[in-house]
């Protein structure tokens, strides 16, 4: 029984050391087949991702630049250039035109495309910040 256990004891690990080996050259061929695949699955992974991020941007970006315009639209139409303009009609019709609402209704009138540009401009670049433009 000792015999044995010292012949054991006594064997020639090469026989192990090759099947080690030979095992790890298939481990090594295996992650050199699979990581091109799992790199190609990770790249489409972040495409999607990449691309829903981006379509979210570009909604965002959309809205900031048609509140913008809707919102030069209201201010500088609407209220800086066809109200006053309203109300100076009104006045002359009625007979109560003054020379200070003549003058307070022209400065309305030009300003309001200046107005009405920078309300817009500032949509504009609301939009390019959000889609990310700087970036690309």
């Amino acid at each position: 029984m000792k015999e044995q256990i010292q012949d054991g004891l006594n064997c020639d690990f090469s026989d192990i050391q090759e099947s080690f080996k030979e095992k790890h050259e298939q481990m090594k061929e295996n992650i050199k087949e699979n990581i091109p695949a799992n790199v190609q699955e990770n790249i489409e992974q972040f495409k999607v991702k990449r691309t829903s991020r981006q379509y979210a941007r570009m909604m965002a970006g959309g809205m900031c630049s048609l509140i913008g315009t809707l919102l030069a639209i209201y201010v500088a139409g609407w209220l800086m250039l066809l109200v006053p303009i309203k109300e100076a009609f009104t006045a002359f019709m009625v007979g109560a035109l003054t020379k200070k609402m003549v003058i307070t209704t022209a400065i309305k009138c030009a300003l309001s495309l200046t107005t009405g540009g920078a309300i817009w401009c500032g949509g504009y670049i609301l939009n390019r910040k959000c889609i990310g433009y700087e970036e690309a």
